[in-house]
């Protein structure tokens, strides 16, 4: 299931997107370059467009730049059914829809920690969502950081059409009062948890949410620091099933994908759904990281009896102060590396700027690494 991403009004491959760009390869020394012909304006004006945060027709804020120690937001923006739901034998061909995501952070779990993001009860083919709506429950946000102290971060979308106990509907839309504005997470199968609270679900309720057929499935991976790779660029990324015909359509913020020829919007038999990645820090949405980490905990260890609710805060805060803990002892150990290089080496400031993003992170202000004069001033 392939990712797209709109450049301007052009609709690329990620190949394609990242071939726009020219790469940043490793100095050369002067000596050795050969003499170039000094390129036009024009042709200036194209190559550094394409290092520019992604720009698709339509009104919108321009998106805020995303990298290691600045902070990151991924929102759905756009859900576009395709042919689903399939017609059923007997019976109409509306069904209840689940949109979920799934983060994989390597700085708070080694396993992606499921969330239920859109639940609608009745979805037709074809139909266009931006998102819940305002009388519905669930939330747009598929991750937030204050700051980016990951190497690399990956978030799954899966869309399903399955019919749900109308049991897990009002549990979600209990739960999702609780929730602060995060998604609500699924340990395991047979749980739920919001932000001050986790539900025993019956094993059946809890089953339908992970073991449903999707019909779209698929990662948008962001790679801030490992070698080879390159930086991520914020913007739109456009998420389908299937292979579309990039050269038929365009992307539009207002009506996502519309025919090149006619300026219609997409209708296609291919289910898509536009997500963006930006760099604004958003208020609010605090609990997001620690979630994540409880997800990935209470899968393991926590137990209580079907369609009972158990209190979270004190296992939250728990899950909290190692957090703040773990990104302390990073702080730590950046600085040992930080006072260990003599003033002036060009590495120092890397250091610096990572001891900056890692107390961004830690919610107890006094777990904060603060330096000495040896080490530096650090901000904040």
């Amino acid at each position: 299931m392939p990712v797209y991403r709109p450049l301007q009004q052009e609709l690329l491959t990620p190949a394609q997107f990242e071939s726009r760009r020219p790469a940043e390869p490793e100095p050369i020394p002067e000596t050795a370059l050969p003499s170039v012909p000094a390129k036009s304006e024009e042709e200036s004006e194209e190559e550094s467009f394409a290092i520019q945060p992604v720009t698709p027709t339509g009104p919108m804020r321009p998106p805020q730049p995303v990298d290691f120690g600045k902070p990151l937001n991924i929102m759905i923006r756009r859900i576009y059914t395709g042919k689903f739901p399939e017609k059923r034998f007997l019976g109409g061909n509306q069904k209840p829809m689940l949109i979920s995501t799934t983060v994989k952070d390597v700085t708070t779990t080694a396993a992606g920690a499921r969330a239920v993001n859109v639940l609608k009860n009745r979805v037709a083919p074809k139909s266009v969502f931006n998102g819940p709506g305002a009388a519905e429950e669930g939330t747009p946000l598929a991750y937030y950081s204050p700051a980016v102290t990951s190497p690399l971060i990956t978030v799954g979308f899966t869309l399903i059409f399955e019919d749900f106990d109308q049991a897990l509907f009002d549990r979600i839309s209990k739960l999702f009062s609780a929730s602060a504005g995060v998604p609500i997470f699924m340990p395991a199968s047979a749980y739920l948890m919001a932000a001050s609270t986790v539900v025993k679900l019956a094993g059946d309720i809890g089953n339908q949410i992970l073991n449903g057929h999707p019909v779209l499935d698929e990662n948008v991976q962001l790679d801030f620091s490992f070698g080879l790779g390159l930086p991520p660029q914020p913007g739109h990324f456009i998420i389908s099933s299937g292979s579309l015909d990039t050269s038929k359509y365009q992307f539009d913020t207002t009506n996502g994908l519309v025919s090149t020829s006619t300026s219609s919007p997409y209708d296609g038999e291919e289910p898509v759904i536009v997500v963006t990645v930006d760099g604004t820090a958003v208020d609010g949405v605090s609990n997001f990281t620690p979630l994540v980490a409880s997800a990935s905990l209470l899968g393991r260890f926590f137990s209580q009896k079907e369609n009972s609710e158990v209190a979270t805060d004190t296992i939250l805060s728990a899950v909290k102060l190692v957090n703040d803990l773990t990104f302390r002892k990073k702080a730590e150990e950046a600085n040992t590396k930080l006072a260990a290089l003599p003033a002036g080496d060009p590495g120092r400031q890397k250091l610096e700027d990572a001891i900056k993003a890692l107390n961004k992170n830690i919610s107890e202000s006094r777990l904060e690494l603060r330096l000495g004069a040896t080490g530096g001033q650090v901000s904040h």
